[in-house]
């Protein structure tokens, strides 16, 4: 084999390493948690931070590990007509781990979710996964 591809399923390994493992995730992504001033059940979208709403948010929970990142599409087209297009909002949910046998029910959970195309809906969203044991985690400022 050449070297190129020993290095690559060594990175490949790593980061499968990595993305299976929450503490190197959270060490590797360089986030932190957010420490909320109430308990779960009682959080509501407008606690969460700005962050869920631009850019990329994290909830874990044990093993399983989503991602969820929020942009504005400035082309964006609802329509078959190609040439009809206008700025929205997007957000998405990614899976990134889930927990042996995904004992959480994630993957059916977000089975549908493709796009979100309103930001209170995503926000609904995290917080039900808030309230059902998730921690929620941001990118530490640079």
């Amino acid at each position: 084999m050449s070297d190129f591809i020993k290095q690559l399923h060594y990175e490949i390994d790593a980061q499968k390493t990595i993305r299976q493992n929450p503490q190197l995730y959270i060490q590797h992504k360089n986030i932190s948690l957010v420490k909320f001033g109430k308990k779960a059940r009682y959080i509501k979208e407008d606690d969460l931070p700005i962050e869920t709403l631009l850019g990329s948010s994290y909830l874990i929970k044990g093993k399983n590990i989503l991602e969820t990142y929020a942009w504005c599409d400035n082309t964006h087209s609802l329509h078959l007509q190609i040439s009809i297009k206008r700025p929205m909002w997007l957000g998405k949910i990614y899976i990134i781990n889930t927990e042996k046998n995904d004992p959480e029910n994630v993957e059916y959970l977000l089975d549908g979710f493709d796009i979100f195309h309103s930001s209170s809906n995503l926000q609904y969203c995290i917080v039900n996964f808030i309230q059902s044991g998730f921690s929620l985690y941001i990118k530490n400022p640079i």
